[in-house]
């Protein structure tokens, strides 16, 4: 079963939301569904699964709508009351998209949940969304860090202890050859 028309009318508004509050956090958020897409379609993920992670990733950071400016884009690294804060958004981003009758499937909303935990789940969808977030993350500008090249970001994910204990490293895997920018067209395997 698939989306309802008012549930793409509503998932659409959600979107220009995200994108009229911060362009950078908008940009993220296709960049982490085309990644976490292209990840569970080599996965073998279809179907109904695959618009589950997809509506998930694209949504992964809607809770950073209600975080305030000065701590979303702060050009230094947050400590303290402003980290908690940030950390927050994925909970915020859940129980608003619920409560605002946006989304119901308890899926989408775990995975948004959960995106940002700091650890291992036993959810692939959960995982796949969470390493294309991180990757994400490294590979782009950010005023707080300098933006990793491909393999310096795949490089961070399977050493970094902070890191690794958050992915799964099969996902890693998968990046290190779905993502990589050396890899002939005709053999990379992009899939949207």
């Amino acid at each position: 079963m698939s989306l309802k028309e008012t549930d793409n009318f509503k998932l659409l508004k959600s979107i220009q939301e995200i994108k009229e509050f911060d362009l950078a956090t908008y940009e993220h958020c296709c960049r982490v569904a085309r990644i976490a897409l292209n990840v569970a379609k080599y996965k073998g993920i279809s179907g109904k699964d695959l618009e589950t992670i997809g509506v998930a990733a694209l949504l992964h950071d809607f809770g950073k709508t209600v975080i305030p400016k000065n701590i979303l884009n702060k050009p230094d690294k947050l400590k303290g009351y402003e980290l908690e804060t940030m950390n927050s958004h994925a909970f915020l981003g859940s129980f608003l998209l619920k409560e605002h009758g946006i989304i119901s499937d308890p899926r989408i909303l775990k995975i948004i949940y959960f995106h940002n935990f700091d650890g291992k789940t036993d959810d692939d969808f959960i995982e796949i969304v969470k390493s294309a977030d991180i990757y994400d993350a490294l590979i782009s500008d950010r005023p707080y860090k300098k933006t990793l090249s491909h393999q310096e970001s795949i490089m961070e994910m399977q050493i970094n202890p902070n890191l690794k204990k958050r992915l799964d490293l099969e996902n890693v895997k998968i990046l290190s050859i779905i993502e990589n920018p050396n890899t002939l067209p005709q053999l990379r395997p992009v899939f949207i």
